[in-house]
């Protein structure tokens, strides 16, 4: 009978609480982002055949800062030399051109000369933008049923209430796909992927994340998860305001009648027939 509810909680609850449930992980090979890319800039299938096929050829696929170092070293194998990364670096940092795509171009030949091997076909993670992050966040408290009084005091910046956040962060570390649920280990290149802190990928990272597995007795996943994000984690704090300002949205879309201590209403409970009153369900 516990199992079966457990199973009925997980089909209904995006029903219930207006958030979409499932894992939002995106993704996606070069090949894929270079066809999603070419109607922003006019360019038709052939034309990004032919960039497939050499690179180096100007296709206008770019972005406003030119190349993000965080996502596009997934689609490469590095050469086997020590410094491939450094002189990337250094490649990029000489460049002397003002136009985003003439700019962009030039940081994808850096990469392909002193980077690696181009994997266009092989899917890597995508990350969220900082609009998606806010979305998957305030779809977390929504699925934990974190209650009013909890969010209201998260969007003053206080954050005493640990097991209420370690629940939320959970729950996005999971949909977000930056958590093995079976090892409860963290994706630390997706975790860098979507962050950016080079920490994040060192040996070190690494040997916490296993240290906190050894020696942090608890049969609670969540509460493991948690320690392993505030111990091992550079990201603790920009999750915090994360948690902090998506919760300040959901408080700012409170009815009037929900929430407060004494109802013991959780995030949604109390609110269930207007809930898109106050948050429309999300579509990603």
């Amino acid at each position: 009978m516990r199992l079966f509810v457990t199973i009925a909680a997980a089909l209904l609850c995006p029903v219930v609480l207006g958030a979409e449930s499932e894992q939002i992980a995106t993704f996606k090979s070069f090949e894929e982002a270079a066809y999603d890319c070419a109607p922003y800039y006019l360019l038709d299938d052939s034309t990004v055949r032919r960039f497939l096929a050499n690179p180096e050829h100007p296709s206008g696929c770019g972005t406003r800062a030119g190349i993000k170092e965080n996502v596009i070293w997934q689609f490469f194998e590095p050469y086997r030399c020590n410094d491939y990364a450094e002189r990337t670096r250094e490649c990029i940092a000489g460049l002397r051109i003002q136009d985003v795509n003439e700019r962009a171009q030039e940081s994808l030949r850096c990469y392909l000369h002193h980077y690696g091997k181009l994997i266009p076909s092989k899917k890597y993670f995508v990350p969220l933008p900082d609009s998606g992050l806010l979305q998957l966040k305030r779809d977390d408290y929504l699925l934990a049923g974190t209650p009013w009084h909890v969010l209201e005091e998260v969007a003053e910046g206080n954050f005493s209430r640990e097991y209420e956040l370690a629940k939320a962060l959970f729950i996005g570390a999971v949909r977000g796909g930056f958590l093995d649920f079976s090892t409860k280990e963290f994706y630390m290149d997706r975790v860098y992927t979507q962050f950016t802190f080079p920490s994040l990928l060192s040996e070190e990272a690494a040997r916490c994340q296993a240290k906190v597995t050894r020696e942090f007795h608890t049969n609670d996943p969540i509460a493991l998860v948690f320690e392993k994000i505030k111990r091992c984690l550079e990201v603790y704090q920009p999750l915090l305001d994360l948690l902090k300002e998506s919760a300040a949205q959901l408080v700012a879309k409170k009815p009037k009648g929900c929430g407060g201590k004494s109802s013991g209403c959780g995030c949604h409970s109390c609110c269930v027939e207007r809930n898109d009153a106050y948050y429309p369900r999300p579509h990603y």
